[in-house]
């Protein structure tokens, strides 16, 4: 029995294979027999598809006519607001915050720090000039600070001791004085250079930069003014004279020297009030400025007028450095406080020598 189906099965097996190989074309021709009745179903099934679509659009094309009616009335004001809002908005601007509302009403609306008008870009990079200089102004430097208070105080001393205990004859009319020219202009230089000395590796200590926000500062500036005279008046009512203590007004009229007149008031104007500048609302403010603006302001202030070792106008002196400290501190610069000081010298010569003259 096994041999009887080892036979039976081989030669159907060899006849099998015989038949594959001979009809292999007639079975690649009934693939592409059968492949060709699926091609023409599926372009009749394209046909079909492509009229259901025509119909579908003529029957959207009948209902986009149609128009269901409101349940209320329109409010055609209403439904024009936003057109006309739309119309008055202003197209947004690049390298704005987010929250920024870009409305003509903005313009009228105060800048806080999270909104920037668009006509206000000036502002923008004022804003970064003074995040750039913050942390500038917040640094220490202990060791400048000592030497700085240090000069002051000795330049104190020197000033009271010279005026009120040394047993000196003062210059009569100094400003009419070519030694008191001479030993002005090297007072300044001296200074000048040990304020530049001490701001060497921080020269933003000397705000020697262009002022922001002048405005302001031309406010402030007149607001100082004024209470500097109202102070002078006071003083003067209580029978106080400032300016004969101080020892600059002359006694007569016109001067004996007119080119020492003029090197002098050159001194006494333009040279002292922008090396006084730097020294203490650059230098001075600057090493303060890390403790708080008030300690900033009224330090530098006090320390202003006690180096001019007066008791009679100290007040006055005071009033003025606080304006100066406080320009200082607006406008980032000295230069609007070189402008005043050197303003309020001229005033104060001109009136002491007109003073002079009428007597």
């Amino acid at each position: 029995m096994p041999v009887g189906d080892f036979v039976l099965a081989e030669a159907p097996a060899e006849e099998c294979l015989g038949a594959v190989d001979l009809r292999r074309e007639v079975d690649q021709a009934a693939v592409r027999v059968l492949h060709d009745p699926a091609e023409l179903v599926d372009r009749v099934d394209a046909a079909g598809d492509a009229g259901v679509l025509e119909g579908d659009l003529l029957v959207e094309g009948g209902g986009a006519d149609h128009v269901d009616p409101a349940a209320v009335a329109g409010d055609l004001g209403g439904d024009l607001l936003p057109l006309r809002l739309r119309r008055r908005e202003r197209r947004a601007v690049l390298d704005e915050p987010l929250g920024q509302r870009a409305h003509l009403g903005e313009q009228r609306v105060r800048l806080v720090a999270s909104e920037v008008s668009r006509r206000h870009l000036r502002i923008i990079g004022r804003k970064v000039a003074v995040s750039q200089r913050e942390p500038a102004e917040r640094q220490l430097h202990p060791t400048r600070l000592a030497i700085w208070l240090a000069l002051m105080a000795l330049l104190t001393f020197a000033q009271v001791y010279g005026r009120y205990v040394a047993d000196s004859d003062p210059i009569d009319d100094p400003l009419y004085s070519a030694s008191f020219a001479a030993a002005s202009l090297m007072q300044w230089i001296l200074l000048g250079a040990i304020a530049l000395g001490l701001a060497a590796g921080a020269r933003e200590l000397l705000a020697l930069r262009k002022p922001r926000r002048v405005g302001r500062a031309a406010l402030i500036a007149l607001g100082t003014f004024g209470l500097v005279l109202a102070t002078g008046g006071a003083l003067s009512a209580l029978g106080l004279d400032p300016s004969s203590e101080q020892g600059l007004v002359p006694d007569e009229w016109p001067p004996p020297d007119q080119l020492v007149f003029a090197a002098n008031l050159a001194l006494v104007v333009l040279v002292g009030p922008f090396v006084e500048e730097l020294l203490f609302r650059g230098l001075g403010f600057g090493l303060l400025r890390p403790f708080g603006r008030a300690v900033a302001v009224i330090g530098s202030a006090a320390v202003f007028a006690a180096i001019h070792g007066l008791v009679e106008g100290f007040a006055l002196i005071f009033i003025l450095g606080l304006g100066l400290a406080i320009l200082r501190e607006v406008t980032g610069s000295v230069l609007p406080g070189f402008v005043l000081h050197a303003t309020f010298n001229a005033i104060a010569v001109t009136a002491a020598a007109l003073s002079s003259a009428a007597n």
